[in-house]
Parts: structure tokens; sequence; C-alpha cells
């Protein structure tokens, strides 16, 4: 991750950490049962940003690490969740001993490493028959169609002004999601990797409907930048949820897991 792409995750990490939504305990129990255990030594959760991803494997593993560049992310982690460790480092450089994992995940973030030299240090801190995987969930959530459609008006101006203000923001460097499963494929480091859909329900309501907008990175650095322009938006957006989604309701998040296991 470049520099400018970890600053991106600077000043919000408070509200990412309440809004966001939890990984699921589906997630542990795929990889549990395909490994045929009830508990595993040693997870390392790559880009681990406040911890949410983190938690879910408390009592499935003995040791839970995650490695996470961004201070202010990290020290929500630590505050919130001061049984694991968490550890200054990239995920190019752990900074961990070879074949120390028998799981590495990253949630929500492979998309801000660059695949080759990632799955490089991945294949390098994995055990031989362990398994790597990625999460990551679909934008907006489905809840309400008024609030879903708000989310995308809101968004769609987003990337209008960062095409707008591009030689006033700053460059970050991001991976596609949709060359995430050819990308550790090609490595060959693993000889199992398969795709699962599946979806989790949590709840929500309308100040954590406009939490999730408010807390994307892309939106995040307009307001940073002074780019007063979207201010309006927001406020639409805002607006459209608030008088949309008046009681607390079911939210449905989608999500995409790869799963690859190690060569022998």
């Amino acid at each position: 991750m470049s520099e400018i792409s970890l600053n991106r995750f600077s000043g919000f990490a408070k509200l990412y950490n309440e809004v966001r939504p939890k990984p699921p305990l589906k997630l542990c129990s795929i990889i549990l049962n395909l490994l045929n255990q009830s508990k595993i030594d040693t997870v390392i959760d790559l880009g681990s940003g406040s911890g949410l991803s983190t938690k879910i494997w408390k009592g499935k593993a003995n040791k839970i690490i995650g490695i996470e560049p961004n201070d202010d992310m990290r020290s929500v982690a630590i505050k919130n969740h001061s049984e694991f460790l968490f550890i200054n480092g990239t995920s190019y450089h752990t900074g961990l001993d070879d074949n120390v994992a028998d799981v590495v995940i990253c949630s929500q973030s492979f998309h801000w490493m660059e695949p080759n030299e990632t799955l490089k240090e991945v294949n390098r801190i994995l055990k031989s028959k362990g398994f790597f995987a990625v999460l990551d969930c679909d934008w907006p959530v489905t809840a309400s169609i008024a609030s879903e459609k708000a989310y995308l008006n809101l968004f769609k101006t987003v990337d209008e002004l960062h095409e707008k203000y591009k030689d006033k923001l700053p460059k970050e460097k991001k991976w596609s999601k949709s060359n995430h499963l050819t990308n550790i494929i090609n490595s060959n480091y693993f000889e199992y990797v398969k795709e699962i859909v599946f979806d989790n329900v949590e709840k929500c309501d309308s100040e954590r409907f406009i939490g999730i907008g408010l807390s994307q990175g892309q939106l995040q650095t307009l307001i940073k930048n002074n780019i007063f322009e979207i201010q309006e938006y927001i406020e639409r957006f805002k607006n459209i949820v608030n008088n949309d989604i008046k009681t607390k309701k079911n939210m449905l998040v989608s999500y995409r897991l790869i799963i690859a296991e190690k060569k022998s």
C-alpha cells in the first residue's frame, strides 16, 4: 500500500468501526470445516483495520495477529481488542517468521495490496496446506430501495468529483476486485482455489446506513481535501435515508469469499 493510499484511512477509524458490516462467523466455519478442525493454532488478519475482521476468530485460534499499517485504524483495534496482537506492518513486509500461519485472511483489504508481492509474502508465512482467504462485500448493502438509490446517486457524484479534481486529489492505487481470483490462481502457490458467495443479516437504522456511506474512503478523500461541492449531495443523501428508514430493520450484506489452500 502506498503512503497516499495508507493515509486514505486516517481520521474516520471510529466511524468505520461502528457502522461497517461485521464479517460473519460463517467465514470461520467455512475455513475450519475445510481444515477439518474446530480450532487452529494461528490466524493472521492482513489489513486488519479497526479489528472488525480480527475479533471473529476469538476462541477459534490460539494466536490471533492483525497486521495493519494505518496508525488510526490500528489504535482503535488495540483499544477494543487488547487480547489480540496488532502489528504495524504491510502485506509485503509482515515481520513474521516463515510458515507460522494456519490461515491468512484479507477482509475488505486485498484490493489495496499489490497482488504479486502480497501473495509472495502470504505464501512465505503460511504453513503447508494452510489457507489464504479474501473476503469482500458488495455496496450498497440491501436494506431499502430508496436509500440504496440515494447511495448510488451519491457515489456517482463522488466519482464525478474525483475525475473533476483529479489533479488536486492524491493519486491512490488500488487493484480491481474482479481480478482477485485470477491473481491468486496465477500465483501458482495454491493447489485448491474456490470462490464462494453467501450473505449475512445485520440490523440497520437510518443512522447506520448513512454512516456506511460516510465511511467509504473515496468520499472521505473529498471531505479531507476540502472539495466542498460534495456537501450538498451528502445532505441530500442523509435527508432521503432519514425519511426512508424510520425504524431499525434487517440489512442483507452480500459477500464474496475466495479460499485457497497452499501447496504442500
